[in-house]
């Protein structure tokens, strides 16, 4: 995989490598990512700055299956690193217009978002739109008729 990667290395912590299969059968052998969640747009930093200092490998890829949010980011950072596009543009070029998907894209658009709520002592608090450093693992929005 580090083949792919222009921007950051997975370490070689192990005698075998970390192959894309394993990015996207969560048996890549990272843990999960903490500090991943910000309320801003403004305070997410670039992909590749998130995950350089937390690319953590703690099990031998491909024996443990668990979910990784670091797999699916780091497979979005190929995606971008090879096609040379960001990829909102990859995946709105490649996969949502070829499907007709026009209600699909990982940008929000307020005027179709659904919005979260947290009940509380009887009423239904909104809360504020999260956006995640790891959007390759979160940020597509959709609705029930295009999936």
């Amino acid at each position: 995989m580090n083949a792919y990667l222009t921007s950051i290395k997975v370490p070689a912590t192990f005698d075998n490598p970390v192959t894309i299969s394993h990015l996207l059968n969560h048996s890549a052998g990272f843990d999960e990512i903490s500090g991943r969640r910000v309320f801003h747009s403004n305070q997410q930093v670039p992909l590749h700055e998130f995950l350089d200092c937390r690319l953590e490998r703690l099990r031998e890829p491909g024996v443990v299956s668990s979910y990784s949010t670091y797999g699916i980011a780091l497979a979005g950072l190929i995606v971008e690193e090879v096609s040379g596009k960001s990829l909102e543009e990859y995946m709105q070029e490649n996969i949502f217009d070829p499907l007709e998907m026009s209600m699909t894209s990982m940008i929000i658009d307020e005027n179709y978002a659904s919005w979260g709520y947290e009940y509380s002592r009887g009423i239904n608090i909104p809360q504020p739109w999260e956006y995640y450093n790891t959007y390759p693992a979160t940020e597509i929005n959709s609705t029930p008729n295009d999936m």
